[in-house]
């Protein structure tokens, strides 16, 4: 008798140990996935922060390389005056806005390395492709009158790669920006229409990064 009971306190102790590691396993997992949303939801903020404040340098690069065109076109005909006042003012005016435009282009693409919310990955399509075309990274391709050659239409993918605290495949994503300078020769803007490409496009995102 004694020995049916022990056997049966010893068979109860077992279930309750089994019960209590399957709780504890069931709770961990909790905690787990929980942690792993909270990352992802860092992470996306994070992302669309720095997306934010890289749509912003390209609008202002675009702007500011538009307004210089202007200045350059207008002067470039204007160094044809008979007035030499005119002419060297002109002349001048031309070699300064063409330095100015260098110099704001190499800025544009140090600035988007240095965003603290971006990671290299994130910008680097930016980088390669600016709104103004280009020869090599920093240096700018130019018309016969000086101005900066600018796109029309074009592509940029901004690569968010998760973190290793979370679901790589899961959880990584690229938004793809298509610009374009709209309005008249002297009143273009920028207009971006963004598209996020998730978990359907990760092949994609496999074939750019590696994941």
């Amino acid at each position: 008798m004694k020995n049916l009971i022990s056997n049966q306190n010893g068979s109860i102790s077992s279930l309750a140990l089994l019960l209590t590691f399957l709780v504890l396993a069931y709770s961990f997992s909790n905690i787990a996935t929980s942690l792993e949303e909270l990352n992802s939801i860092k992470f996306r903020n994070k992302s669309y922060l720095c997306a934010k404040v890289s749509l912003r340098k390209l609008e202002n690069y675009s702007l500011f390389m538009e307004r210089l065109n202007k200045i350059i076109k207008l002067n470039f005909y204007l160094q044809l005056s008979p007035d030499p006042i005119v002419g060297r003012t002109a002349t001048a005016a031309v070699k300064t806005s063409v330095l100015a435009q260098n110099a704001y282009h190499a800025a544009y693409i140090v600035k988007l390395k240095n965003i603290n919310e971006c990671q290299l990955i994130n910008i680097l399509d930016l980088q390669r492709t600016t709104p103004a075309r280009t020869r090599a990274i920093f240096k700018l391709t130019r018309n016969m009158d000086r101005t900066v050659k600018m796109r029309k239409k074009w592509k940029n993918k901004m690569i968010f790669k998760a973190p290793r605290n979370i679901s790589s495949i899961k959880y990584s994503f690229m938004i793809e920006l298509s610009n374009s300078l709209q309005g008249s020769l002297f009143s273009r803007k920028l207009v971006v229409r963004t598209k996020e490409v998730g978990s359907k496009g990760i092949y994609q995102l496999k074939q750019l990064v590696g994941l």
